[in-house]
């Protein structure tokens, strides 16, 4: 398995990131030019073992948190997410998920928790439309939101006799 498949050096970069270390400090401290640092950061440059050891040692990681390999799960569901056609405009690749999961699994996690929570909000938004309505809406799972509404509210002309009356169950 070679250094590319890992992500090793973006790894570093995050790890040095999240300590809030400036390259060109680590890069002392390692007795390497800033230069080469960067490089390896980059993924550029391979590192050997006695600077990867000095690399964890600084950063006060573990050897595994720089080669355990991605997590694949993690990897699919923000794929998955990232599908929607929410995003649809920002052309997010399969390639750019892995770097992402590989590089800052913190971050892959806090977008599926975003993820999550935007679904939660969706179906509790549809089912008070389906109570206002008396309807139930078709397409939960394919339509976002915002169109739900929009065609409730074109649907029904602007127009809501039972509103006022749902308004003081509800408030």
């Amino acid at each position: 398995m070679s250094q590319l498949d890992l992500k090793i050096g973006p790894k570093i970069k995050a790890f040095r990131r999240q300590l809030g270390l400036q390259a060109n400090k680590l890069a002392e401290e390692l007795s390497i030019s800033p230069s080469y640092l960067n490089l390896i950061e980059g993924g550029k440059r391979k590192i050997d073992g006695d600077l990867l050891l000095k690399i964890c040692e600084k950063l006060n990681i573990e050897l595994s948190q720089l080669t355990s390999k991605t997590d694949l799960n993690l990897e699919n569901t923000l794929s998955e997410i990232l599908d929607d056609e929410l995003f649809e405009d920002l052309d997010i690749l399969g390639p750019e998920v892995k770097d992402l999961v590989g590089t800052n699994p913190k971050i892959g996690k806090a977008i599926v928790r975003l993820g999550d929570i935007l679904k939660k909000k969706d179906h509790e938004l549809i089912n008070k439309i389906e109570k206002i309505s008396g309807k139930i809406v078709d397409g939960r799972k394919s339509s976002f939101p915002g169109e739900v509404i929009s065609d409730f509210l074109q649907k029904n002309k602007n127009y809501f006799p039972k509103l006022e009356e749902f308004a003081n169950k509800v408030f």
